[in-house]
């Protein structure tokens, strides 16, 4: 032991400047992972890419700021490391609220890890390479796939939709809001009557999901309508029976809403269906509307069962002409006759250029050539309906000619019946869609661009200087010696 403290000593009085310098060690270790701690902790690291990818919005940061709930996000991966931006996002998210936290986890770690998710109140799949939001309080998730933050914009160069930019912060932020909510507003899909419904809904029902609707299946037989749904009838081929009527009209007369898409194939043998619409002043007519070839600025291309309607001046529709959302083709539609009464304040939305119906399908000849009984003019595709109950209430309808238009992806991607589909749900339930205004960053790097070409030969020639400069002072130097 005295061997020991002698040694110690010798050492200190060899090395007078030794403690020093394990003390300043120590402070700057110290301060190095207090540092680390604080920055993680208050996002503070710099975001030093080009367009501002990993830094969250003021939108944002006020979500998170009034979250009353917990939050946390999954990132999924199935092998090596996941997307930088993602986790830099996430980690500002986490540094301005505790309610908010997230993970990353591994599935070849932990090949079980998807059966945590098994009973999450989302239609999306969670698989590998995934982000899930999700809130335990309301039992609701989100689900996020790289395809889903890639902004498109039309190019009329290539007549092709091209990726402009990333946008992170919007897709998180208003998934955060609809994971949190205590009732969203739920689209019930009628079914049981030969309704549209999987793949071929599938583009409409990613519509919805994408601005956090929920959207859930309606069968009559095995449940009911709650007051604040929105009930959507998508071309029906097979009739309701009585009871399934008179639930329907009890759920209506309770002032909810609904939204019937009907084409012009579909039967007009389906009574109960038709008296639905006919409580709103609703009645389709049976065949096609065709534009007159002369119509050119009525249809699409050459092909004049591509209708290119108009808005009529509406309360449904002057949002979207104010904001010049009002292009629109609808292949093979019906025409809707609106008629009104005391009880009934009924309006074409959609109105056709001057065409004419033809019923080829059902009466001779079997052609799309007009034929003298066909009935011609300008038809109402859409048309909105507001009806009084006896009981006071007051229901709202939007009836809709065309199916193809929300669910075709080329027709979604290149013309705006998304809007239209978004607006026609804020117009029945009063409540507008989850749609946070967050600018998405651009995905080129702009090109470094100047007005005279004195600054680049000048930037080019400082090199150049400097080394003539240093040169010049040291054989001065030596021409001294």
């Amino acid at each position: 032991m005295k061997n020991t403290v002698s040694a110690i000593k010798n050492f200190l009085s060899r090395h007078r400047g030794a403690p020093k310098l394990i003390l300043c060690l120590i402070a700057l270790i110290t301060v190095s992972i207090a540092a680390d701690t604080f920055e993680k902790d208050r996002a503070l690291r710099i975001d030093y890419s080009f367009n501002g990818a990993t830094t969250q919005s003021r939108l944002t940061t006020q979500v998170l700021r009034d979250l009353d709930e917990d939050v946390h996000a999954y990132v999924i991966v199935s092998a090596g490391s996941p997307d930088q931006t993602i986790v830099s996002l996430l980690e500002r998210y986490s540094a301005v609220t505790k309610r908010f936290t997230w993970s990353q986890e591994s599935l070849a770690r932990d090949p079980m890890l998807l059966t945590r998710f098994d009973g999450l109140l989302t239609d999306e799949n969670v698989s590998s390479d995934c982000v899930v939001l999700y809130c335990a309080a309301t039992g609701r998730a989100r689900v996020y796939h790289e395809e889903d933050f890639p902004v498109y914009e039309y190019s009329t160069e290539t007549g092709y939709y091209m990726i402009t930019g990333y946008n992170y912060d919007k897709p998180f932020a208003e998934g955060i809001l609809y994971v949190t909510q205590d009732e969203p507003i739920t689209v019930k899909l009628l079914t049981g009557h030969n309704e549209m419904s999987g793949d071929s809904i599938s583009v409409l029902k990613e519509l919805l999901e994408s601005r956090n609707y929920a959207v859930e299946a309606l069968d009559l037989k095995s449940g009911g309508l709650a007051d604040g749904d929105i009930l959507m009838i998508l071309c029906p081929q097979y009739d309701l029976t009585e009871k399934e009527y008179e639930t329907i009209l009890n759920y209506l007369k309770n002032g909810n809403g609904m939204v019937f898409i009907t084409d012009y194939l579909d039967s007009q043998e389906l009574p109960y269906f038709s008296a639905l619409q006919a409580e709103f002043g609703i009645s389709p007519m049976r065949g096609m509307v065709i534009a007159f070839e002369e119509q050119r600025d009525a249809y699409y291309s050459d092909l004049p069962a591509y209708l290119m309607p108009r808005y009529s001046d509406a309360d449904l529709t002057e949002p979207l002409i104010t904001a010049g959302k009002t292009r629109l083709i609808m292949p093979g539609s019906r025409a809707l006759k609106v008629t009104g009464s005391d009880l009934i304040q009924s309006q074409p939305v959609i109105i056709s250029g001057h065409a004419y119906v033809r019923d080829y399908t059902s009466s001779a000849p079997d052609s799309a050539e007009k034929q003298p009984d066909d009935e011609e003019g300008y038809f109402a595709l859409a048309a909105r309906s507001l009806r009084l109950w006896s009981v006071g209430t007051v229901s709202r309808g939007v009836f809709i000619g065309n199916s193809l238009m929300f669910t075709d992806g080329w027709l979604t991607a290149n013309t705006d019946s998304d809007t239209l589909m978004l607006r026609v749900l804020e117009y029945i339930s009063g409540s507008a869609p989850i749609q946070l205004d967050i600018a998405s960053k651009t995905s080129v790097r702009r090109s470094l661009d100047y007005v005279s070409p004195v600054l680049p030969v000048l930037l080019t020639l400082i090199p150049a200087a400097a080394v003539a400069l240093t040169a010049a002072a040291v054989l001065i130097r030596r021409k001294k010696r």
